[in-house]
Protein backbone atom coordinates (compact mmCIF):
# COMPACT_ATOMS: atom_id res chain seq x y z
CA UNK A 1 0.00 0.00 0.00
CA UNK A 2 1.27 3.58 -0.70
CA UNK A 3 1.48 6.30 1.13
CA UNK A 4 -1.35 8.26 -0.39
CA UNK A 5 -3.69 5.47 0.27
CA UNK A 6 -2.46 4.99 3.73
CA UNK A 7 -3.07 8.59 4.11
CA UNK A 8 -6.08 8.29 3.23
CA UNK A 9 -7.53 5.35 5.28
CA UNK A 10 -6.18 7.09 8.53
CA UNK A 11 -8.26 7.17 11.22
CA UNK A 12 -7.52 10.84 11.74
CA UNK A 13 -8.75 11.48 8.42
CA UNK A 14 -11.59 9.47 8.34
CA UNK A 15 -12.93 10.98 11.63
CA UNK A 16 -11.79 14.32 9.68
CA UNK A 17 -14.47 13.13 6.76
CA UNK A 18 -17.29 12.02 8.78
CA UNK A 19 -17.12 15.25 10.89
CA UNK A 20 -17.44 17.23 7.53
CA UNK A 21 -20.51 15.22 6.56
CA UNK A 22 -22.23 15.97 9.80
CA UNK A 23 -21.49 19.56 9.32
CA UNK A 24 -22.68 19.42 6.30
CA UNK A 25 -25.53 17.93 7.15
CA UNK A 26 -26.39 20.53 10.09
CA UNK A 27 -26.20 23.18 7.21
CA UNK A 28 -28.73 21.48 5.24
CA UNK A 29 -31.13 21.41 8.35
CA UNK A 30 -30.32 25.29 9.34
CA UNK A 31 -30.93 25.74 5.64
CA UNK A 32 -34.36 24.37 5.30
CA UNK A 33 -35.35 25.86 8.20
CA UNK A 34 -34.25 29.35 7.24
CA UNK A 35 -36.46 28.55 4.26
CA UNK A 36 -39.51 27.79 5.81
CA UNK A 37 -39.23 30.90 8.36
CA UNK A 38 -38.96 32.89 5.08
CA UNK A 39 -42.03 31.32 3.81
CA UNK A 40 -44.06 32.04 6.85
CA UNK A 41 -42.92 35.43 7.09
CA UNK A 42 -43.66 35.98 3.74
CA UNK A 43 -47.01 34.34 4.17
CA UNK A 44 -47.72 36.30 7.62
CA UNK A 45 -46.15 39.78 5.43
CA UNK A 46 -49.29 38.77 2.14
CA UNK A 47 -51.89 38.69 5.27
CA UNK A 48 -51.04 41.40 7.15
CA UNK A 49 -51.06 43.66 4.13
CA UNK A 50 -54.47 41.97 2.82
CA UNK A 51 -55.90 42.99 6.07
CA UNK A 52 -55.23 46.74 5.76
CA UNK A 53 -56.47 47.23 2.18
Amino acid sequence: MDEKMHDLLSLDNISKQNKLLYDTEDNHKSMKTQISNNKTIRTNYKFLTTVEM
